[in-house]
């Protein structure tokens, strides 16, 4: 649904449905935000995330947790998250501060 979502809002989506397939995924795709589930298949998603700052080079990909968990269980390698199910209204207000040039920007 969220591919959908942000599809229409004229985003370039990549879907990944592990913790692998996006770290691979994001080798020939630099993508600007990426949106993790904490809970993936095969890795953790804070896992995966560090893994992801990591391997990034020049510029900063903004990483937002989506969880069924509260903030208080998102690890500090997040610059955001949302709890599930995703209120559609929080992430575009979300991404458009991001496109907006805000920095520091969290999720609800």
């Amino acid at each position: 649904m969220m591919r959908v979502l942000l599809k229409g809002a004229g985003h370039e989506v990549r879907v990944a449905l592990a913790g692998r397939e996006a770290l691979a995924l994001a080798q020939g795709f630099r993508p600007e935000v990426v949106l993790l589930d904490l809970t993936l298949p095969d890795m953790n998603g804070a896992d995966v995330a560090l893994a992801l700052r990591t391997a990034e080079g020049p510029g900063r990909t903004t990483l937002v947790a989506v969880t069924g968990y509260g903030a208080d269980q998102v690890p500090a390698v997040f610059d955001g998250h949302f709890v599930k199910p995703v209120d559609h209204d929080a992430l575009r207000a979300f991404l458009g501060r991001l496109t907006a040039g805000e920095s520091g920007s969290h999720g609800p």
